[in-house]
């Protein structure tokens, strides 16, 4: 049994993920509520409710707020994966990691916590993800990237082998990457360039 922290359309695709992998659905977590609701038909607790023993997924897109309300709960924070995926037995994904439906991930790859890859993207063989990364829908890592913590990636965008991507890095839809960019760089084109702040 699971809650999903995070009322929004995440958590309802997480929630039929949750079916997928035979995880049985407790209801969401709100932290600005503080007594237990019902929202589209299901229960939402106050995040007060929830104790240690308990497991969460965490259903926030944002890398930022994701990352600040995994430092506020307690509670063991699960991974989840979703239907039409596949994963390499030789791949190492860290806690609270969401694979979302069609995701692909190759061999000797390593995968930080509370990463999200959304539907249809793909990480090739020996990659290495920070935490709290976001790869968008359809998006394509090639082989030996590397991607600093906190980085977003749009949707559609293609970075090519062995680049190395900084910490905190916002990639903009479609973009196509053919060479490394340091922290806090903001990227866009085809090919990329990086943009002012």
């Amino acid at each position: 049994m699971a809650f999903i922290y995070g009322k929004n359309i995440l958590g309802r695709m997480i929630q039929e993920m949750m079916d997928y992998n035979h995880i049985e659905f407790q209801g969401f977590l709100d932290d600005s509520i503080k007594k237990v609701q019902i929202w589209k038909g299901f229960m939402v607790y106050p995040i007060h409710k929830l104790k240690k023993a308990d497991q969460v997924i965490l259903a926030f897109e944002d890398n930022k707020t994701r990352k600040k309300m995994s430092r506020k709960i307690k509670a063991q924070i699960l991974p989840i994966k979703g239907p039409r995926s596949h994963i390499s037995s030789y791949v190492h994904i860290g806690t609270g990691t969401i694979l979302m439906p069609g995701t692909l991930v190759n061999s000797h790859t390593e995968i930080g916590k509370q990463c999200i890859l959304d539907d249809n993207s793909s990480v090739d063989h020996d990659c290495t993800l920070g935490d709290f990364v976001y790869i968008g829908q359809g998006s394509t890592i090639c082989g030996n990237v590397r991607i600093g913590s906190g980085t977003f990636i749009g949707p559609a965008c293609t970075i090519l082998p062995d680049i190395e991507i900084g910490k905190n890095v916002i990639i903009k839809p479609g973009t196509l990457v053919n060479r490394n960019f340091p922290d806090n760089s903001i990227i866009s084109g085809h090919p990329a360039r990086a943009k002012k702040k």
